[in-house]
Parts: C-alpha cells; sequence; structure tokens
C-alpha cells in the first residue's frame, strides 16, 4: 500500500479502488488503478508510482487469491511497462506472475517466470529489496528439479537477505515455504502441525495440506478439506486444481461414482483456467486412464510425459517408448520424479518380457531387469511418501515373479505385503464405510493370484480352466479343515500351480470324480473388476467372467442384508412393501450374472453346492430369481437344490464324516419358551423344558450316538464377536443363564453328528475373518464334528420355520439332506397358504429362504434305495410342493 496526499485525485482513485477490493468487485478495482496510473504527473517520480501502484494492484489480488485475475492483471501490466522501457517494472511483475503459479503448485510456469526476469535483469544487478523474493521462487523450483537441499540453500540464501533488509514479512514467507516443502515432502509431522495450528483460510493453503494428506495416506481427510472449499465464486485459478487433486483422491478411495460426477466439471473448470490447453490434456489422462488406459492426452511436465510412455508400452511400441524414458532420466533427479521413472522402467521391462514369452515362459533377462527397476521404485516411493506408487510397484513385483519367473511363492509375499499395506492405509482412513471402500476396491493376493490364472485362461485357452480353479480354491478360508480332519489339513491344501496344468486336471478330475452324477459345484469370486464362475461336475467344467464393481456389487448385498437386521423391519417389508426384497434379489440376481451363468449347467445336474466367499457368502442364493417357467422367472430352489461349502478341499472329508454318521435316531433340544410346533417320532429322544440345559445336552453328547441333532429354541447373532452368538437353553440347576455361545458349541461332542439343525433365529449369521474363514453358529457345528449343518440366516417367522424343518426332517428318510431342503423349502413356497395359516404372505422369500444347508449334501439314513423307495410312498404325512 501506498501513501499519497490525501484530497488528491489520485487518493480518491487509490482509495475507490482498495473500497472495490474490499467490495470483490474486480472489474471495479481495475478501472481505479488504471485511474490511478493517469494522476501520478510525469517524469522519474511518476515512473516510480504507477510501477508502485501496478505491483500493489496485482499484490492484492494475489492476496485475495484471485490467481486468475492477478496473472491477468500482470499480463496486461507488462505490456505497459515493456512499452514505456521499464524494465525494473517488467521484473517486478514477473516475479509476483512466479508467486501466483508457486501459490498454484506450477512450478514449471514459475520457473518460466524466473528465466523471463533474469533475462531481462541478471540476479546480480537487481536491487537489492528484489533478490531474496527471487531467490524464494528459485527454492520452490528447485525442489522440484534438483531435490530438497538444492532448495534448502536457496531458502538460507533469501532468509539472510531479508534478514539484512529488516524484512520480518519476508522472514515470515521464508519460514512459510519451509513448511510448505515439508509439506510436499509428505512430512506427517508437519501435517500435523498444520492441523494443530488455526484452520487455514486460504484455498491455495488448503490444496497445499491436501496434497500432503495425500502422501501421508490420509484421503479422506483430504477429500473433506477440498470438498468443504469447492465453492461457486471459487477463482478458476484455483478449481481446477482443486477439482483435479479431489478427483485423484476419489480414485485412490475406489469412489469411481465420486469421479464420474466430478470429471464434466472438471473439464468446464479446464476450459477458465489460466493455461487451458494444458488443464484439458490433464483432463484427458484423468478420463481416459479408468476407461482406455493410458493413451497419448498430450500436455507437457513429468505426468504428460510418464503417461505418454506408458500409453506407448500400452500400445506394443516398446523401442519409442524406451528412446523417450532414457531422453526424460536426466530430469529425475527428486524421489518422486525418479520413483515414477524407476516404475515406468520396469514396466517397459515386463512388457518387453511378455513379448519375448507370449505365454509367460521361462525366467529372462528381462524379468532381472525388471525386478532391479522395480526395487529402486520401491524404495524411492518409500522415501519420498508415495502410498499409490509403492503398492502398485509391490504388486508389479508380484506379477513377474508370477507370470514371468512362474515363482508363486515369492509373488504371494509380494502380493500379501501390498494387502497388508493395504489395510493399513484403510486403517488411515476416518469412517469405517471409506476403510470398506478402499478395501473393496483393491486387489488382495488371492484376486492377483485369481487375475494372473484368469489371464493363463484367456492367452491358453480352456486348458488352463483347472489352474483358475486352484487360484479359486486358494481364496477360500481353510481353517475349518483342520477341525473337518485332524491332522490332514497339510495334503488337504496343497494346491496345485497354476502353472502345471496336467497336475491341475488331476487335481480337479481327483475331485469331480467323487461327486454324485447329479450334482455340480458352481465357484464364485470377485475382484475389483471382475466376476469370476466356474461350473465344474462329473466330466464337466466351465468357466465364465464378467466386468463389475466389486463395491458396488457388495453394497447392493448390504441393502438386501440390510432388509432383515431386525425383526421387526423385515415383517414391516413383507407386509408394507411386499415387492421390495424380491426386487433386491433380482437386481443381485442380474449383477451376478446368474441366469448367463447356470445357462450352461446341462440338465442332469439337480444339485448344487455353491463355494461364495467374501460378502458373497451372504447372498440367499435358493431366492435368486433364474429360472424361466411359464409364469414367469423363478427362484434357482425351483430348479436346484443347494448346499453351501467353505472350500472344494471340505467336500471329501465331510463326504467321509457323513458316511460314518447316517442313521435316522435322532436327539431334539427344546427349551421352556420355544414357540416352534414341532413333530417328534419314537426314534427321536427329547430334552425338553428345564432338562434342556447345557451340562443335560453336553452328558448326552458324550454319553450316546446320535447321528442327528436338532435345536428348536431360540438364538441370537452377535455382530460384533461371532463367537459370542448364542443359542437359548434352559437355565441351569443354580440360575446359569441358559446361553450356548458360539465358542462353547464348539467343544460340544458332535463327532457322531451327520445333519446338525439349529432352528434358531440368525444361527447361520456369520463374520468373516482371514482367508475369508466364516466364524460363527455353523462353523462351531462343524468344529465339533457335525458333517452338515442347517441354519436360519436371519430370524424366521416360527409357523413357517416349523413346516420347513418338520418336512426337512420327514424328507431326510429318503432322500439326500440337500433335496430335502429343497422340497421343504418348495412346500413353503408353492403351497404356503395351505400348510402355513395366520401368517401373511407365506411364500415370500423372507418365509424360506433364510434356512441354508452347510456342509455335506449326502444321505442322512442308512436305508438301502428299496427302504427309501418304499418310505417314499408309503408316508402318511408329506410336504407336498
Amino acid at each position: 500500500m501506498i501513501e499519497v496526499q490525501a484530497g488528491t485525485p489520485l487518493a480518491e482513485a487509490v482509495a475507490a479502488a482498495q473500497r472495490a477490493l474490499e467490495d470483490e468487485d474486480w472489474e471495479t478495482a481495475s478501472l481505479w488503478y488504471v485511474e490511478a496510473t493517469k494522476n501520478t504527473g510525469s517524469g522519474a517520480a511518476a515512473s516510480q508510482l504507477q510501477r508502485v501502484l501496478r505491483c500493489e494492484h496485482v499484490e492484492a489480488l494475489l492476496a485475495r487469491e484471485r490467481f486468475s485475475q492477478a496473472l491477468e492483471t500482470a499480463k496486461g501490466y507488462l505490456k505497459v511497462a515493456e512499452a514505456s522501457g521499464d524494465l525494473l517494472g517488467q521484473v517486478e511483475l514477473e516475479l509476483l506472475r512466479g508467486e501466483a503459479y508457486a501459490a498454484l503448485g506450477d512450478t514449471r510456469s514459475c520457473a518460466r517466470a524466473i528465466v523471463r526476469a533474469e533475462a531481462l535483469t541478471p540476479e546480480e544487478a537487481l536491487p537489492e529489496h528484489l533478490r531474496p523474493p527471487l531467490l524464494r521462487l528459485k527454492a520452490l523450483v528447485a525442489w522440484d528439479e534438483d531435490g530438497p537441499e538444492a532448495a534448502e540453500e536457496l531458502l538460507t540464501a533469501a532468509e539472510k537477505g531479508f534478514a539484512s533488509l529488516g524484512d520480518p514479512a519476508g522472514l515470515n514467507a521464508v519460514a512459510a515455504d519451509r513448511q510448505r516443502l515439508a509439506l510436499v515432502a509428505g512430512s506427517s509431522a508437519a501435517v500435523d502441525e498444520v492441523l494443530a495450528s488455526p484452520p487455514i483460510e486460504a484455498v491455495h493453503q488448503v490444496l497445499l495440506l491436501a496434497r500432503a494428506l495425500r502422501r501421508d495416506a490420509r484421503y479422506e481427510e483430504a477429500t473433506e478439506l477440498l470438498a468443504s472449499r469447492l465453492t461457486v465464486d471459487l477463482d478458476p485459478a484455483l478449481r481446477f486444481p482443486l477439482l483435479h487433486e479431489l478427483i485423484l483422491l476419489y480414485r485412490l478411495l475406489g469412489d469411481e461414482q465420486r469421479v464420474e460426477r466430478l470429471l464434466p466439471l472438471l473439464r468446464e473448470a479446464a476450459e477458465s483456467a489460466p493455461d487451458s490447453l494444458e488443464a484439458l490434456a490433464a483432463v484427458d489422462r484423468v478420463a481416459r486412464i479408468q476407461s482406455e488406459g493410458f493413451v497419448d492426452a498430450g500436455g507437457r511436465g513429468l505426468d504428460a510425459t510418464v503417461h505418454r510412455i506408458r500409453a506407448r508400452i500400452q500400445s506394443g511400441d516398446l523401442e519409442e517408448a524406451e528412446r523417450e524414458l532414457l531422453s526424460l532420466r536426466p530430469h529425475c533427479r527428486p524421489l518422486r520424479s525418479a520413483a515414477l521413472w524407476s516404475l515406468v522402467a520396469g514396466e517397459l521391462e515386463v512388457a518387453r518380457g511378455f513379448r519375448a514369452h507370449p505365454h509367460a515362459g521361462n525366467p529372462s533377462d528381462s524379468a532381472g531387469q525388471a525386478i532391479g527397476h522395480l526395487l529402486r521404485a520401491q524404495r524411492l516411493a518409500w522415501e519420498a511418501s508415495l502410498p499409490e506408487v509403492y503398492t502398485e510397484t509391490i504388486r508389479l513385483l508380484g506379477h513377474i515373479h508370477a507370470s514371468l519367473r512362474r515363482d508363486l511363492l515369492t509373488a504371494s509375499r509380494y502380493w500379501q505385503r501390498a494387502t497388508q499395506t493395504d489395510e493399513l492405509i484403510a486403517r488411515r482412513q476416518r469412517s469405517d464405510p471409506m476403510r470398506l471402500l478402499y478395501l473393496e476396491t483393491h486387489a488382495t493376493e488371492h484376486d492377483e493370484l485369481i487375475e494372473v490364472a484368469a489371464g493363463l485362461v484367456g492367452k491358453n485357452g480352456p486348458g488352463s480352466v483347472p489352474g483358475l480353479v486352484a487360484a479359486l480354491e486358494a481364496a477360500r478360508g481353510a481353517a475349518i479343515l483342520a477341525s473337518v480332519l485332524p491332522g490332514e489339513e497339510g495334503r488337504l491344501r496343497n494346491l496345485p500351480s497354476i502353472h502345471d496344468p496336467p497336475a491341475c486336471w488331476r487335481w480337479v478330475r481327483d475331485l469331480t470324480d467323487r461327486l454324485p452324477r447329479d450334482q455340480a459345484v458352481w465357484m464364485l469370486h470377485a475382484t475389483p473388476k471382475r466376476l469370476h464362475h466356474v461350473l465344474l461336475g462329473d466330466g464337466f467344467l466351465h468357466w465364465a467372467n464378467a466386468a463389475i464393481d466389486r463395491h458396488q456389487l457388495f453394497e447392493l448385498i448390504e441393502e438386501l442384508e440390510g432388509c432383515w437386521r431386525s425383526p421387526e423391519l423385515l415383517e414391516s417389508l413383507v407386509q408394507e412393501e411386499p415387492d421390495l426384497i424380491p426386487r433386491l434379489l433380482a437386481r443381485l440376481a442380474e449383477a451376478l450374472s446368474v441366469v448367463n451363468t447356470l445357462a450352461q449347467l446341462p440338465r442332469r445336474f439337480q444339485r448344487l453346492a455353491v463355494v461364495a466367499g467374501d460378502a458373497l457368502g451372504l447372498v440367499p442364493f435358493v431366492a435368486l430369481p433364474a429360472v424361466a417357467e411359464d409364469r414367469g422367472v423363478a427362484p434357482l430352489v425351483t430348479r436346484w437344490a443347494l448346499t453351501d461349502l467353505p472350500c472344494l478341499s471340505a467336500l471329501r472329508p465331510l463326504a467321509q464324516r457323513a458316511r460314518g454318521n447316517r442313521g435316522d435316531k435322532g436327539l431334539a433340544i427344546r427349551p421352556p419358551a420355544s414357540d416352534l410346533t414341532v413333530r417328534w417320532n419314537d426314534r427321536f429322544e427329547l430334552l425338553a423344558d428345564s432338562l434342556a440345559t447345557t451340562e443335560n445336552l453336553a452328558r448326552r453328547l458324550s454319553n450316546d450316538h446320535f447321528p442327528i441333532v436338532r435345536f428348536d429354541c431360540h438364538g441370537s447373532h452377535d455382530a460384533n464377536d461371532a463367537t459370542s452368538s448364542w443359542l437359548q437353553v434352559a437355565s441351569g440347576p443354580n440360575g446359569e443363564e441358559g446361553r450356548l455361545t458360539a465358542q462353547e458349541f464348539s467343544h460340544l461332542a458332535l463327532e457322531s453328528c451327520g445333519t446338525l439343525v439349529l432352528g434358531a433365529c440368525e444361527s447361520g449369521m456369520f463374520e468373516r475373518r482371514g482367508s475369508d474363514e466364516r466364524i460363527g453358529l455353523v462353523r462351531a457345528g462343524l468344529a465339533a464334528g457335525a458333517a452338515a449343518v442347517v441354519a436360519a440366516r436371519w430370524v424366521a417367522a416360527d409357523r413357517p420355520a416349523s413346516v420347513i424343518l418338520d418336512c426337512f426332517h420327514q424328507r431326510l428318510g429318503d432322500l439326500p439332506r440337500d433335496r430335502a431342503l429343497q422340497m421343504a423349502q418348495l412346500a413353503v413356497l408353492k403351497g404356503g397358504g395351505q400348510l402355513i395359516d395366520s401368517v401373511p404372505h407365506p411364500e415370500h422369500p423372507a418365509r424360506w429362504a433364510c434356512w441354508s444347508l452347510y456342509g455335506d449334501a449326502g444321505y442322512q439314513t442308512r436305508a438301502s434305495w428299496v427302504r427309501r423307495l418304499i418310505r417314499r410312498g408309503s408316508r402318511r404325512w408329506s410336504c407336498k410342493p
């Protein structure tokens, strides 16, 4: 600010300009500053006063973060200064333009402004008061071009200059620059220091803090910071970088829906940015990387060049990519640039290795060179706080070992490290939804192996499908196997390598040869971008995949699961919105490509064992609409009898256990306050009312042989700790609480139990741990020795539950378990109105689809086929669908 004599036209013009600035009327302020320069008079003193007025105007705009107006105003003033031969004025205006570019993070443009300023007047010829500001700008540019040591040396020189001038504002600016560079370096201490200080008002400083949070992997925190500053009147020069950073953050989080919504706004902002051509090129890079991969979108700078080189690698133009990469190397001295260069160099060698070995053959020199580049990129990314580059590098190292070197053990170690890093990053987000979003949109070590195996199928054809089956099996949890067949879990999980097709074929044949001729296995696994299906049975093997967004798929499953989280909500939906759950089931069936996938099954397969992990394990497959009938689409249960399996390797040990535990004798547990109406026969022993205590139950199971054990009681799933889920039994003689927890349940003597029926609400709900292992009452029952468990996924109405469980028990005398449960469910689905009184909508999926069979699907009875046929014909009471 300048001081002029009051009452003069100059003073009035300057005061009017300052009032317009306070009112944010930028055009009026410009008009008054022009008017002020006309009232300075003539001569050397007038020229100096005009220079001061022009610089004050630009500085005032910079102070108010009107960078677009500041740059445009400085450009106009530069023309005036050039026409008048004012070299010093040109230098000062170029330095102010450099300040604007530095605040926007555009060090490339800042460097050009410095070059123009020094071309007008060399540093040694500059007036003393301009040298420290020039050194400050050089320090900010040197950080990107020469590294932190060079930047600190220049800042120290600037600090000395400001001190000698007695300029406290300049000294504060140097201190702010040091903090700025610490944030650019990703210093957690600097981030915490800024966050602990009073809230930042300047948007360009908020943008700087958000970028630092990104390097500290605090993505959600950064998005919240930026979204709160995305106002309508934001300066165009700030609006574009803010939107660009916000999109990068949402992409790192995996939130592509928000990315798609923001891209049109980013393109609109680019058109108004100071360098619109460069901004539009950046928009194309951001938009196309998701849909088309790396496509040369033009533009200058390191990021544009790296993107162009990756596009050449992707298109197979490896020679040109190598030429441009080598020419870029001298400009990649800072850590971030060096890390990116090494990553791209590794990608180039990987592409060269695949071109030399299109079928992922023997180890090559390219693989060794790629590993060297990527190990350097990994180290530099860690030092430079670049978490996304770090994880990308580790994943690529895994793919090199898996595909070029066929070393799956080493590949798995790299992928596990990437997964562990992703879990650490997820924990750095503030909310559980964002943590889940991040994890569900990033590949686990199992996802990576499955995608590699799927790639081999794409290259080599159907002969590699068994390798994909082995990869899918590796993704399923196996802790249950130690309980199913103690001491042999190592043999059970000794899976063949995906690179050994003959071994994979032998393994698959060994599994399918033991399956009943009418039973197939349906395996499903969702990676972040694809859903893989495998159908296998005796003499049949089919693979299919479809593009999906895993997070959106899991959100749909969560929306469906939310319908039965409380019995009151479920009942209100059944009565007031009976079409809601069927609509969600239809959407889910479409998302899972159920119709197209199961259409490949030959008609002889009437039974399906489903092996599904992650959130897919929550899906009530029996209710998915996928079977065409005369009157429309019917659920799967009308065509197939379904079983849930933890993994393929459990097939044989569960079947062996089931064969040793056949029989019709049973034990029924019916504590007080049970609302189920139960039919019994003389082959069942009843432990009822006050006798149904935990102690009596444990004693009876230890002292006798019960092939069938059935609980008719209430129960509850503990969402916080599935091992604390419980079944309600009778209170003990000393008043002990009558709750049998899953943890206690797993220690019961169920070694002689072939079929365990948990006729309790929510008994089939579970929690996932480790490699997709399901923890809950079902898992506890299998661990305690049962070969198969029937349980409910949600709260079941008592009357439909009684009909289904009784019908299931009746059918066990002549049908396999899965067919018996299918007939019981069809009885309610197709004849509910005749079987169930006073229950609204008895045919609704909520009434019958909650029941699932886990484990072995074979026969419970020891009766011969002749005896089973006689039973079927002579049964007096039957559930007929």
